[in-house]
């Protein structure tokens, strides 16, 4: 049996990574987020989700999933950055899921998954992304990010005994 928990909370921008608001920052993601900078400029946003329920009992699996697209316009001098992470012990440290930079097309993934510990605190999880643009140019970066759908999927033993062995 599967169980879904989505994070109760959202914070835009993230205090641990500074910057403005995404758009419309939800509980579960932001939608489609321009993130640019013109010559000598930099421009950062972020958002941070928290608040995802414990599942009690016996697991036989724990994963992290969630939905995001990204498309990306850099010139020379300019760059471009988008990061996801998550932290699995309320935010003292972070492991980074993918850090895309210098990106110059669109790309997408429904249904990017980290596994966890089956006996991780659901509590403990916090997931963040970082839109970043720069530009040294006299032309200027730009950039659009999307995440959607955050979740926790755990599967629970169901009671029924597992056979193994021969014939």
């Amino acid at each position: 049996m599967a169980i879904t928990r989505q994070p109760t909370s959202n914070q835009s921008a993230d205090p641990g990574q500074g910057g403005s608001a995404v758009t419309s920052p939800s509980n579960t993601g932001h939608a489609s987020t321009i993130c640019s900078a013109g010559p000598g400029a930099n421009t950062t946003k972020s958002c941070k989700w928290t608040g995802f329920a414990d599942v009690s009992g016996s697991r036989n699996s724990v994963k992290l999933l969630f939905d995001w697209s990204q498309n990306g316009d850099v010139n020379d001098g300019s760059s471009n950055q988008f990061r996801v992470q998550y932290s699995i012990n309320g935010g003292s440290n972070w492991n980074t899921i993918f850090d895309h930079t210098g990106f110059q097309d669109s790309a997408s993934n429904n249904n990017e998954q980290v596994t966890l510990s089956n006996s991780q605190d659901l509590t403990q999880v916090q997931v963040r992304d970082l839109l970043f643009t720069q530009s040294t140019a006299e032309d200027g970066s730009a950039m659009t990010a999307t995440v959607s759908n955050i979740r926790i999927e755990v599967e629970q033993n169901n009671g029924l005994a597992v056979l193994a062995g021969g014939t």
